[in-house]
């Protein structure tokens, strides 16, 4: 099966949204998300890789994804504006849109 048959997961206008928000991230969070998700490394390797406590890369792991989700979501505003307000309060700051 050649790429062009498989379906995307996501339409256009979704995957725009997506690489918006994660152009949005921090250096540091992007790199971890990138490492993680793109470069199939688990947080342990990415800890040893960038010489950070395994925390720190989860920490932004989590908080980069959260980051992801509330812009992808604030994009969609109509019916999910009230639980992009409510992850407001995991201590997830972004810039008004």
């Amino acid at each position: 099966m050649v790429a062009s048959d498989t379906p995307a997961l996501l339409d256009p206008e979704e995957a725009t949204a997506v690489r918006a928000a994660l152009n949005n991230l921090s250096a540091d969070q992007r790199l971890a998300i990138d490492m993680a998700f793109f470069g199939g490394k688990t947080h342990d390797e990415i800890a040893q890789a960038l010489n950070e406590p395994l925390g720190t890369i989860k920490a932004r792991i989590r908080r980069g994804l959260l980051r992801i989700i509330l812009s992808t979501l604030r994009s969609h505003r109509g019916a999910v504006a009230g639980y992009c307000d409510s992850l407001n309060d995991y201590n997830v700051t972004m810039e008004p849109l």
